[in-house]
């Protein structure tokens, strides 16, 4: 899951032009093109076949098998030779453990995996790690999102805010509150979504419905992230390059001072606001 997750990312970062190439020798990077080359027209060769054509088939498939055994002789070199591209085009997956040691003390991480029939929600932090099979399939759920989304458009008629609040809570009912206990404790969300729960707005889910209700973005700070694998390297370069967090007094006179925590997603400052 990670491992895709990440990929994904890549990609739309590449679609925008960014350069994951200059520490990358000429020479793995001229063996990757050809790599690519090679693949894409053992793949359209497939293609025009017909299925009677069990020799050619076999050909190609083979001739695939080793197109994947020279990749991943390449990436291993390209791991070596350059690990920030490597890290970043073939990144390493986090496990459970290290997903844990990612996050910060009070942090809890909701990661969603939606497939097909089956969602389940991981709630992690650093003292455990709790899975959860939800109530809904995927069909079901892309249906409540986007149902969700149009109710909150305010310039359409159809819509009332009543109708928006009840599939708000219905959403929450179904994809968070199952982790109620762990929240409650929490002192910040940090959310993973999975396929169609990229279009949800979490921070208007409602957490407590009533004549003034609660939304979870009232409720806990919170965050999201595309992968915990990239949130991690993410956090991991901004402390190589600013060094750990540190604490700023405000104020000339300092009597009675409250820590307030300023979280970003690659790093945590106590700030200390001052009380005269």
């Amino acid at each position: 899951m990670e491992r895709s997750r990440a990929r994904s990312l890549i990609e739309l970062l590449a679609e925008r032009h960014i350069d994951f190439f200059s520490e990358a020798s000429a020479e793995q990077l001229e063996q990757q093109r050809q790599l690519d080359q090679q693949r894409a027209q053992a793949y359209t060769d497939l293609a025009v076949l017909a299925v009677t054509d069990v020799e050619e088939i076999e050909k190609l498939h083979a001739k695939l098998h080793a197109l994947e055994r020279q990749q991943q002789e390449l990436t291993a070199k390209m791991r070596t030779a350059s690990p920030r591209y490597a890290a970043l085009q073939y990144p390493q997956p986090l496990d459970a453990k290290a997903a844990q040691e990612a996050l910060d003390a009070g942090t809890l991480l909701l990661s969603f995996l939606v497939g097909g029939e089956t969602i389940y929600l991981f709630a992690i932090s650093k003292q455990e790690i709790i899975s959860y099979e939800l109530p809904v399939e995927q069909k079901v759920l892309e249906e409540q999102v986007q149902a969700f989304r149009e109710a909150l458009d305010v310039y359409s008629l159809e819509n009332t805010l009543n109708e928006a609040i009840e599939q708000s809570r219905r959403l929450y009912e179904q994809l968070i509150s199952p982790a109620q206990a762990a929240i409650d404790t929490a002192r910040r969300l940090l959310i993973c979504p999975d396929g169609p729960l990229h279009l949800l707005p979490f921070g208007a889910l409602v957490v407590k419905a009533g004549r003034k209700p609660v939304y979870l973005g009232q409720y806990k700070p919170l965050h999201t992230t595309f992968s915990m694998t990239i949130y991690a390297q993410s956090r991991q370069a901004a402390l190589s390059k600013f060094g750990q967090p540190g604490k700023v007094t405000l104020g000339a006179r300092k009597r009675k001072s409250q820590a307030l925590e300023c979280q970003t997603p690659h790093k945590t400052e106590p700030v200390y606001a001052v009380k005269n």
